[in-house]
């Protein structure tokens, strides 16, 4: 609980940081306090209300495609050693720390078997129904536990593989389209510092002020998109 505040502060101050830094970039690019202050208020409000509960939702949508890619790894790695459902799920259970899965609760006082069915509505996962489907044959029939779920291990893999591919491609892609910007943002501020007197007769015309306050409003919907889409990304065999 503790490192997820200390975690949603630490946003909280990039947030500000990153405000106060566009903010103070508008201003060098135009020298109106009108623009400072309106891009510092949006930014902050947009930073605040829609990118952490975006960044939330799909932090917990990444911890979930990994916590169950091992965890059902761990289980089924314990039942072939164990031959017992519920030693195995509390055995792979003390192994993990449940620290960023707080959503989960408390499931101290449930046998494995049922820690495995109580976690159906957390994972949330079509591919963790069709395990639970096969540690129901195994417990009704018995059997071998990794020729069970041989299939189902590979496709976990792949979906682990995948969410990785996607969240690497999201990252190397939005800071290649935030270097763009940082660039097209500083050319103004260049412009201040070595065309002074240029600068000056622009900063003087109602038309460029605008301008810079309109390319500001151009960032912020190029920030949603790339928002909306991280957050409806889809990976296959996911539905989160």
């Amino acid at each position: 609980m503790k490192t997820k505040k200390k975690s949603k502060y630490t946003n909280y101050l990039y947030y500000l940081l990153i405000s106060l830094l566009l903010a103070l970039c508008a201003y060098l690019s135009c020298n109106n306090l009108i623009v400072l202050i309106g891009v510092f208020v949006v930014f902050l409000f947009y930073f605040l209300l829609r990118t952490q509960k975006s960044y939330t939702n799909i932090t917990k949508r990444y911890q979930k495609i990994h916590f169950v890619y091992n965890f059902v790894n761990n289980v089924v790695t314990s039942i072939s050693v164990y031959k017992n459902v519920d030693v195995s799920v509390d055995k792979t259970l003390e192994n993990i720390d449940l620290t960023p899965y707080r959503e989960i609760g408390d499931m101290s006082s449930m046998s494995g078997s049922d820690k495995l069915r109580y976690l159906t509505s957390y994972f949330s996962l079509p591919i963790y129904d069709t395990f639970m489907n096969i540690i129901d044959l195994y417990i009704e029939n018995g059997g071998d536990i990794l020729e069970m779920t041989e299939h189902l291990l590979a496709q976990l893999k792949d979906i682990e593989g995948e969410s990785i591919s996607v969240k690497t491609f999201d990252r190397s892609k939005s800071i290649s389209i935030g270097i763009l910007w940082i660039v097209a943002l500083v050319i103004p501020v260049f412009i201040r510092f070595a065309l002074s007197d240029f600068f000056a007769s622009l900063c003087s015309s109602a038309i460029y002020v605008v301008g810079i306050a309109v390319i500001y409003l151009f960032l912020l919907l190029t920030i949603e998109m790339i928002t909306s889409r991280i957050s409806h990304q889809r990976i296959k065999g996911v539905d989160l």
